[in-house]
C-alpha cells in the first residue's frame, strides 16, 4: 500500500491526487493519512541524528543545539528537554500527532458559523488560490513566449 502512495505523491502534480485514487482504487481520505505519518517519521529520524550523542556535549553547546532546531518548527515540535538538559524526542507528542494523521483541524473566529460552512469556506479559498496560481502561470508562459518572440 505504501508504494500506491508513494506513487500519488510522486505524479499528483501531473494527475491530481483524487485521479490517482480512482485509477489506483485507494481512498482518497488515507492518502492525508499516510503522507503524514511519511512526514514524520523522516523529521524524527532527522532529528534522532541531530540529537544523537549530545549527552556527551556541554550544556553551552547542547543549549546551542537545542537553538538551532528552534528556528525549525517542523523538527523543534519533536523536541523536548529534560530537567537535567538533556534533548530527547517527545515521544508523548508523536503519539498525540498520530491521531491526527490526515485530518485537517480549520479555525475560525467566528463562533455563529457551522462547522459545514468553515469548511465550505476553506475549500473554497482553496478553488480561488489554485485558480491564481494557474492564471499566473498561464502569464509566466507568455511572458516568456513574448521575450523569446515567439
Amino acid at each position: 500500500m505504501n508504494e500506491m502512495y508513494a506513487f500519488i505523491e510522486a505524479e499528483k502534480t501531473t494527475h491530481g491526487v483524487a485521479f490517482l485514487c480512482r485509477l489506483l482504487n485507494v481512498a482518497r481520505s488515507s492518502f492525508p493519512a499516510e503522507r503524514d505519518q511519511h512526514m514524520r517519521t523522516q523529521l524524527i529520524a532527522h532529528l534522532e541524528e541531530l540529537i544523537a550523542d549530545t549527552d556527551k556535549l556541554s550544556d553551552f553547546k547542547r543549549g546551542e543545539l537545542r537553538g538551532k532546531i528552534a528556528d525549525k518548527p517542523g523538527l523543534n515540535r519533536y523536541l523536548r528537554t529534560t530537567p537535567a538538559g538533556k534533548l530527547r524526542i517527545d515521544t508523548a507528542r508523536i503519539k498525540t500527532e498520530e491521531n491526527l494523521d490526515g485530518k485537517y483541524l480549520l479555525r475560525c473566529s467566528d463562533p455563529k458559523l457551522s462547522a459545514e460552512d468553515i469548511a465550505l469556506g476553506y475549500k473554497q479559498l482553496l478553488e480561488v488560490e489554485r485558480g491564481w496560481r494557474d492564471m499566473k502561470q498561464i502569464i509566466d508562459l507568455r511572458r516568456r513566449r513574448a521575450s523569446t518572440g515567439l
